[in-house]
């Protein structure tokens, strides 16, 4: 395999530069960053999603039970999008996938995800009738969470979804640029 040299890495970084200046700075100026709600009892799924979706660029709060869930989609105006799992442990007589659909009917624009296992094939089945749009399968493989959440975003949010990527691309060219520069 050929290690890139520096003409390979200028070249690279000039094809870089171009694309960049091709994005309007305006549209830059816009870029919105989303609000994430998890509801998700096991620590160690609910800290894999905050990290899958904070990577996504949205402001994630992560909670155990639907009433934490409930108080915290109150006081957000900005809500984008929650992932629930179906019956969070302590609410059994209120189900996550009943919190997803009551947020769905208040917030038409938000995206409900449905966080299940194999074991809760059932509950995914009802979420489909009840408007929930996408789904996340325990245990988390982080590249199939990212696809798919990457999926949803494009479906029900192109405009800032392809406008945070080109954000993302204009800060990742600037680092690269300082990072990579050689001298001429």
């Amino acid at each position: 395999m050929n290690t890139p040299g520096a003409d390979d890495l200028n070249t690279l970084m000039k094809r870089l530069q171009a694309f960049r200046s091709r994005i309007p700075a305006q549209l830059l100026k816009n870029v919105k960053t989303g609000t994430a709600l998890i509801l998700e009892p096991d620590d160690a799924a609910r800290g894999t999603l905050q990290e899958l979706i904070e990577r996504m660029g949205f402001r994630v709060f992560a909670v155990k039970t639907v009433e934490e869930a409930r108080k915290t989609a109150d006081a957000l105006r900005d809500l984008s999008l929650v992932v629930s799992v179906p019956r969070p442990r302590g609410d059994d007589d209120r189900s996550g996938l009943e919190f997803l659909s009551q947020l769905k009917t208040r917030s038409p624009n938000l995206i409900p995800i449905l966080s299940v296992s194999f074991a809760e094939s059932e509950d995914a089945v009802g979420a489909l009738r009840q408007n929930i749009l996408g789904f996340f399968i325990k245990p988390y493989e982080p590249d199939e969470v990212l696809r798919n959440l990457g999926d949803l975003l494009y479906l029900y949010d192109r405009t800032n979804y392809l406008v945070r990527l080109l954000a993302e691309v204009d800060t990742l060219v600037s680092d690269w640029a300082t990072k990579f520069s050689t001298p001429k």
